[in-house]
């Protein structure tokens, strides 16, 4: 009797759960989701700090604006000699396991990544057509200067524009006259896109930037 209770039990509840899961609210309430992040003026605008943010991460040295972050991109290229340093480019070390080519390598993939994922919540977002076309502009700018970046430093890498929504490892190294007309292509409608300003003194980017 007591190993048919056991069996009975075994095979129940498996069941019961799987009715409690057939009724669960798969939808997180205590965070935003991309679909419901990007719905209004307000939420793309913080969406497009996070695309400039990629450039200044803290700690990273990069792009910041401070004196590290242009001996970190000097250090990387052939400009500059730190006789204080014993692995590097400067000793012919430059290869994929030197933290400074990591660090640059994966922030401008960073930034890139943001500012696809913005352009394209743009598309079902409610803000006027204004509003969008200036994030719109701002974040292909950023986009485009992270592969111009990434070229000078790596020579061809992928060039991807569209959102990643899932990880992949094997994308392909594309040619830099294809990567070239791409960038070209995106600063030229940049700077003749009348929804951003001819020029900007906050940091943000114009179409005079983009000229």
């Amino acid at each position: 009797m007591k190993h048919l209770f056991k069996l009975a039990t075994l095979f129940v509840c498996p069941l019961l759960f799987v009715g409690c899961f057939a009724d669960l609210d798969l939808t997180p309430i205590d965070s935003d989701t991309p679909e419901v992040f990007f719905s209004d003026s307000l939420s793309c605008e913080k969406g497009l700090v996070g695309c400039y943010d990629a450039l200044n991460r803290y700690n990273e040295n990069l792009f910041n604006g401070s004196v590290n972050s242009q001996f970190v991109i000097w250090n990387i290229s052939d400009e500059m000699y730190n006789n204080a340093a014993g692995t590097g480019p400067k000793l012919y070390s430059y290869s994929a396991s030197y933290a400074t080519n990591q660090s640059m390598y994966k922030q401008l993939y960073a930034a890139i990544q943001r500012c696809s994922q913005l352009i394209k919540a743009l598309e079902s977002s409610s803000m006027n057509q204004q509003a969008k076309g200036v994030i719109e502009g701002e974040a292909r700018f950023i986009r485009a200067y992270g592969y111009y970046m990434l070229t000078q430093q790596f020579g061809p890498v992928p060039y991807i524009t569209e959102y990643i929504e899932s990880a992949r490892k094997d994308y392909p190294r594309t040619p830099l006259a294809d990567i070239y007309q791409g960038i070209i292509s995106d600063l030229e409608s940049i700077a003749a896109d009348e929804n951003l300003p001819q020029s900007d003194h906050q940091g943000n980017v114009s179409r005079r930037a983009a000229k």
